[in-house]
């Protein structure tokens, strides 16, 4: 290859490049104001599906209500509290959460 040809090569990438990026920052532009209403109904659903505390289901897609796992500051301590209910201060349990899935085809 010349050096001549090896330029042009170098020319070509940087157009490609170039167009590439302005393509890139083009769409990214077009699809703020989608991810955008994505968000916003994602909250809104969100918020209604953990007031109700149960799962939404359409044909398209479904809001899962999970309830907020409980969680323990050590592996003994569950047992331990049958007998000494005091050391239930050291219990957590987590908030519900809602996740979607789209249906499958």
């Amino acid at each position: 290859m010349t050096n001549d040809e090896l330029i042009a090569k170098l020319d070509a990438l940087a157009g490609l490049k170039s167009a590439y990026a302005i393509a890139k920052a083009d769409w990214e532009e077009q699809t703020a104001s989608v991810k955008t209403r994505i968000e916003e109904l994602e909250d809104e659903i969100t918020a209604e599906v953990l007031n109700k505390g149960e799962t939404v289901k359409t044909n398209l897609i479904s809001a899962i209500w999970n309830k907020g796992k409980t969680t323990w500051d050590g592996k003994l301590l569950e047992g331990y509290a049958l007998a000494h209910p005091d050391i239930n201060a050291a219990r957590k349990v987590g908030k519900p959460t809602v996740s979607f899935r789209l249906a499958k085809n």
